[in-house]
């Protein structure tokens, strides 16, 4: 069959196999570990298709061939320092020689050298196909500053206005003053010139601000900037995809709701990590008039701009229905929840077809011919239903870890994973059995104001996209809603696995181990009694202090009734303190003893905070505000109804930096924190090898260091000179005997202290079902086995412990 009419008539049922392609990730841009989330998502989805290599590029932009395990790294730095010894340097000629052994090449990169034309420059230069706009249409859509005078304002598209300064230009301050003038602004938004869409951009108050941010950028960072003014309208972002005759095509946009206005700006902590400050709504709630001329307009710019295969648009609906265009992403981020993702799936496209179809745009442009073969159905396949979710604070890290299984597992040819959301209404526990799309939103909340408002009248419009792509119709998928005690029915009656990706209560203290165990259900993790003990952390302790396990104890600590603290006045809980400090240290951690390991962590420095901590517990928020404390300088969860709280010793930890290629390491203490991921085996308990991880801003790990991709460092396994192979072991065995005592089933992870000096180790605290988000450090630390455990097979051998007749580890 010829390409032209084999892609008439695509079965996206079917794989496509032989073209070789090549990723390219990295780069010298402050989105660089995003491009490793990037292209770890566009691997997954093509590995099986197509024969996949990676280079990546170092903030040097020195060209290494890594091996996949790599992209499961939170963040560039965990590798950076070790790219020398243990991956192939290409040098410019080798690299360029390189190119010429695939027949496409797949930038997956961000921000400068990627986005701004240079890649592609290089590319064009070697006559090589690659996926994408070519390097004069990305250079213009990169540059705010040309996207502007070339693009919008020439082709009489609208926008708000904008001042453009570079370093070096006279009468700045005056420039900048009577834009605000002219403008009558009272407030402004910054950007660099030649930037992400979200890095580096900052809200300027008054003209003031505006003139002191503008300073800093200027002359201190050396930046081409904007000065806007605030749009006041509906932010939203658009995906417009080619199809196959060459025409634009817009995808449906998605309406970005700021939920939490002490910060204006859509940044990346609100872009990238899971949170109920920013709601994205997809469908957006416009009216079919607006979101039709949005969708027209950004096809115009598509075909103006002469981008090819896709491409992401930004911008806002204003009150009186104009419409103004701010930013052009030329790669836009393809991280599992993304906008092209969330945007592609409401038209009825999966991971792999949405991936498929923009190489299929690029492969068509190249002439390359590709063939397909049968894959397997999922009838053939044993059911396994993934439950996520929950009502406590980490729910947005367990609908992570939740969607991540169901999506690895969808790749497996033995399970059929079906996602289910698990939620509470009238106290009592709901499940909804979810459509593809839905899983994708960042938020429960996301999923459950979807549900709830039953908003379902834009299959006509997906369907109209998808004729628009030379594609059939199809039927939109809709939610199923079931009480708990149905979803135990449906399982049973189904003879299904139940995966469990629950992160603290009702997922973790037993209580759904137990009602699974009663309907002889199979299910992941470790039991109830096992699974009750380890969420309480002062029992625990107790169980490792047991053991007398020689230089092995756990944190010296002491609990206290929360209800009791919260009744007491300032001058009892100053004795409360001075107890405290007396008992374990002068400085101290607070954290509910039953919960899980980020909910409500926080260092107390001294009487004034405790009191602080308690008052706001006594207050009743869900979260604590940033700066509320002296070492914590982002939000945090925390259960308001929290009933005992764990007071532990704080250890003080030596401080590493990770800086390009070295880890510097300031050895003082010899206090190092790391986390390890425990398997059991068949013989018995396997520990994986520990990685240290790295606090970058406070003193303890926060949120977005453990479960935002591109943010946490984990440097697995840990190096020599700041671990001996001595230790190493001595923690690995030491993890592995408190994992048999306490009972632990199928795998773990255990957060612990160990002294490089005194060879100590301090255990803190166990999770029985850890994150299974898709950088999470089990997964890199399994991938360093030898032989490597592929999160696929890591999955698997979880499941088939837990079958009859199956073996207990597959290694």
């Amino acid at each position: 069959m010829g390409y032209k009419n084999f892609l008439s008539h695509i079965n996206f049922n079917e794989a496509i196999i032989l073209i070789k392609i090549l990723l390219l990730c990295g780069g010298c841009s402050p989105e660089r570990s995003i491009s490793l989330n990037s292209a770890r998502s566009v691997f997954e989805n093509i590995e099986d298709e197509f024969d996949t290599k990676i280079i990546f590029f170092s903030k040097e932009l020195k060209k290494y061939i890594i091996n996949s395990n790599f992209l499961y790294s939170n963040t560039v730095s965990d590798f950076d320092f070790k790219l020398c010894n243990e991956c192939t340097e290409l040098s410019d000629k080798e690299f360029l020689k390189e190119l010429h052994n695939y027949d496409l090449v797949f930038p997956v990169m961000h921000g400068v050298f990627a986005e701004n034309g240079q890649i592609q420059e290089i590319l064009e230069r070697e006559k090589i196909a690659f996926v994408g706009s070519g390097s004069k249409q990305c250079a213009h859509m990169y540059n705010k500053e040309n996207a502007e005078k070339s693009i919008i304002q020439k082709h009489k598209f609208k926008s708000v206005a904008k001042l453009f300064l570079k370093p070096g230009e006279k009468n700045i301050t005056k420039k900048i003053s009577d834009f605000f003038f002219q403008e009558k602004l009272t407030e402004a938004i910054i950007k660099p010139i030649e930037g992400g869409s979200s890095f580096g951009v900052r809200h300027a108050k008054n003209l003031d601000d505006a003139l002191k941010i503008s300073e800093l950028m200027i002359a201190k960072e050396n930046k081409d900037i904007l000065i806007e003014k605030r749009c006041l309208g509906k932010e939203f972002t658009v995906i417009i995809l080619q199809n196959l005759d060459g025409k634009p095509v817009s995808l449906i946009p998605i309406e970005i709701e700021i939920k939490n206005f002490d910060n204006i700006i859509f940044d990346t902590r609100r872009k990238y990590l899971a949170t109920n400050e920013t709601h994205y709504h997809c469908p957006p709630r416009f009216n079919n008039d607006q979101i039709e001329k949005i969708r027209k307009l950004a096809s115009e710019l598509f075909k103006i701009s002469q981008a090819c295969d896709f491409l992401r648009i930004d911008g806002w609906l204003l009150a009186n229905d104009e419409i103004y265009f701010s930013d052009f992403n030329p790669i836009s981020g393809m991280e599992q929840n993304s906008f092209i993702f969330q945007q592609s799936s409401k038209i009825g496209f999966t991971h792999q077809e949405a991936v498929r179809y923009i190489i299929n745009s690029a492969a068509k442009r190249a002439g390359l011919e590709i063939t397909n073969i049968s894959d397997q159905t999922n009838s053939e396949k044993k059911k396994v239903n993934v439950i996520f979710g929950g009502i406590t604070s980490e729910r947005q890290v367990s609908l992570l870890s939740g969607s991540n299984v169901w999506q690895k597992l969808l790749k497996s040819k033995e399970y059929f994973p079906r996602p289910f959301l698990l939620f509470m209404e009238n106290n009592s526990y709901q499940v909804i059995l979810l459509p593809y799309s839905m899983v994708l939103y960042h938020t429960v909340e996301e999923i459950l104001y979807q549900f709830k408002n039953n908003n379902y009248d834009y299959v006509n419009l997906a369907n109209k996209i998808r004729i628009e792509l030379g594609l059939e119709k199809i039927e939109i998928e809709r939610p199923i809603l079931m009480t708990f005690d149905e979803f135990l029915e449906k399982s049973k009656s189904e003879d299904t696995f139940v995966f469990i990706a629950l992160h603290g209560g009702f997922g973790e203290n037993g209580e759904i181990q137990h009602r699974l165990k009663d309907n002889n259900l199979s299910f992941n993790g470790s039991d109830a009694s096992a699974s009750k003990l380890c969420m309480n952390k002062y029992e625990t302790s107790k169980i490792v202090n047991s053991l007398n396990l020689s230089g092995v104890r756990s944190a010296k600590n002491k609990m206290l009734n929360a209800s009791i603290l919260k009744k007491s006045d300032s001058e009892n809980l100053k004795k409360v303190w001075e107890d405290l400090t007396t008992e374990l240290n002068s400085i101290i951690v607070v954290k509910p003893n039953c919960d899980g390991c980020s909910t409500g962590v926080i260092i107390l420095e001294n009487s004034q905070e405790f009191i602080v901590y308690i008052k706001i517990l006594k207050s009743g928020v869900s979260v604590i505000p940033e700066n509320s404390f002296s070492n914590q300088k982002e939000k945090v969860a925390i259960n308001p109804k929290v009933e005992e709280l764990l007071f532990e010793e704080f250890i003080k930890t030596d401080k590493i930096e990770v800086s390009h290629n070295n880890i510097n390491f300031f050895k003082k203490t010899g206090w190092v924190e790391l986390t390890v991921g425990v398997l059991e085996s068949k013989n018995g308990y396997h520990a994986l090898k520990p990685s240290i991880t790295v606090a970058q801003s406070n003193k303890i790990l926060s949120v977005e260091e453990k479960f935002q991709g591109g943010i946490g460092i984990n440097i697995t396994p840990p190096p020599q000179n700041l671990i001996s192979l001595n230790l190493l072991e001595k923690i690995q065995r030491s993890v592995e005997i408190v994992s048999a005592k306490i009972g632990i089933k199928d795998y773990c992870r255990i957060d612990l202290f160990a002294n490089s000096i005194t060879n100590e180790i301090i255990i803190i605290e166990f999770n029985t079902l850890p994150a299974l988000t898709p950088s999470t450090v089990l997964f890199q630390q399994s991938s360093k086995e030898v032989p490597p455990i592929t999160v696929l097979k890591l999955l698997r051998n979880i499941i088939m412990q837990n079958i009859k007749a199956c073996p207990r580890y597959v290694k």
